[in-house]
């Protein structure tokens, strides 16, 4: 994190999760080109499940993305089920984004799938996308 977004991140929790969110959302815009400083902020705050929802819709519509750390930072804080519910909600994707999609988020679903049902919902999901 660069010395701009280490001055930010103090600020962002001095606020509530949902006044910081909203900020984020706000300043940030997964339609910038400077969505990734989001990303890095994400990672460094705690959120409320309502607002881990509102930020993972927000910021994974842009999926597929050309590394996994969109992926890590949203699975690392939200609840297995959670996450690949939000990510099934910007299906459908373009067939030939399938393959990029796969290869990045397969093993962050791996990674963090911790139950039974956690491997159920993931072989779900790709056969969903397949």
């Amino acid at each position: 994190m660069d010395n701009a977004l280490k001055a930010i991140n103090p600020e962002l929790r001095k606020m509530s999760s949902s006044q910081a969110a909203d900020w984020l959302l706000k300043t940030y815009p997964v339609e910038g080109q400077n969505y990734g400083d989001a990303i890095q902020l994400i990672s460094h705050l705690s959120w409320k499940q309502a607002d881990q929802i509102r930020l993972a819709r927000h910021y994974l519509k842009k999926i597929p993305f050309a590394s996994s750390k969109v992926y890590e930072v949203f699975a690392s804080f939200m609840s297995f089920e959670l996450f690949v519910k939000v990510l099934q909600e910007q299906l459908p994707i373009n067939k030939s984004d399938i393959d990029l999609l796969l290869y990045h988020l397969r093993p962050v679903l791996e990674k963090y799938a911790k139950t039974s049902s956690d491997h159920v919902l993931i072989n779900s999901f790709i056969a969903e996308l397949t």
